[in-house]
Order: structure tokens, then C-alpha cells, then sequence
């Protein structure tokens, strides 16, 4: 039985299982959700146990995974909680709009969810808002965006036939 849980849990963790296909068994023991949000954060979006949801351990550990879907209702439950608040806005800079007003005034989660996407800056506190540092990073994330844009915009790959628009 151990080694089951220990083989298990390596699967969820190398992302050979997911919560998405998990049976609800799994979905309620930890260590195999703990694993599997660590993989790949967006795997909350498939957990129906809202305790589980709701777990601080569970949260912070989604964080640290590949992919963080930015959640508004985890925004407003642990938006004073400044290690899941940094976790967060480094994979969308503009989740610091639903952070707290004492983080908004952290340098170092300002900075961070700027560095992710510069367009964060208007939700910095009033005194970073005005910092030149914060505006010089936020100058070149947007900077570094519109480079990434325009070279693929010079590859000239068709655009897809979902978008359903006339070709330019």
C-alpha cells in the first residue's frame, strides 16, 4: 500500500495523472492533490471538493506550479496572503488589481506582477505608482511584449479558422 501511495503520488507529480481524470477518491486525499497542483496549478479549475479548494497548503502549492490560472475568488479569499498574492501575480501581473491594499504597497509583489506584464503598474499603490523604478520596469515588460508581438507577427502564419475573421 505504500508504495502505491509513493508511485501515486510520482505520477501526479511528473504529470502523467491529473486531476481532470482523477477519480473522486483521489480528489480527496492531499498528497495526491498537493502533487498534481504542483505539476500544474490550473488543475484547482477540476477539484469539486471546495474544502480542498479552499486549503491555504493546497492554494500555495498551485502556485508553484507551471501554469497558475488566476482565480478571482482566491484573489478575494487570500488576497492579504503575501506568498500566495507573489506566487499568483508572477503568472498574471494583473491579478494585483484583487490583492490588498497593504500588498498593492509591496514593492516586491509590485514589481513582481509588473515585471510580468506592465500593464499591472495601474494597480500599484499610489506612492509606486509614481516610482521610477516600478515605471522603468514596467516600460520595458511592455517593451519586451510588443518585440515578442511584432516577430510573430513576422513569422505570417494564417490566422486560425476559429477566429472566424477575413484574413488581413
Amino acid at each position: 500500500t505504500f508504495y502505491w501511495l509513493c508511485e501515486t503520488v510520482r505520477e501526479y507529480r511528473e504529470g502523467r495523472l491529473t486531476l481532470r481524470t482523477a477519480c473522486d477518491t483521489h480528489k480527496r486525499v492531499k498528497a495526491f492533490v498537493l502533487a498534481a497542483v504542483r505539476h500544474n496549478g490550473n488543475g484547482l479549475c477540476d477539484l469539486d471538493n471546495d474544502a480542498m479548494r479552499a486549503d491555504r497548503d493546497v492554494i500555495v502549492a498551485a502556485t508553484q506550479g507551471r501554469y497558475v490560472l488566476h482565480r478571482r475568488d482566491i484573489m478575494t479569499r487570500f488576497g492579504d496572503d503575501r506568498e500566495i498574492v507573489l506566487g499568483i501575480v508572477r503568472w498574471h501581473g494583473r491579478a494585483l488589481e484583487f490583492a490588498s491594499k497593504r500588498l498593492r504597497d509591496d514593492r516586491e509583489v509590485v514589481l513582481a506582477a509588473v515585471r510580468q506584464n506592465g500593464y499591472a503598474h495601474m494597480y500599484a499603490s499610489p506612492r509606486l505608482f509614481a516610482d521610477w523604478d516600478v515605471v522603468e520596469e514596467a516600460r520595458e515588460s511592455e517593451a519586451k511584449r510588443r518585440r515578442r508581438y511584432e516577430e510573430w507577427q513576422s513569422l505570417k502564419l494564417p490566422k486560425p479558422p476559429w477566429l472566424g475573421l477575413p484574413g488581413r
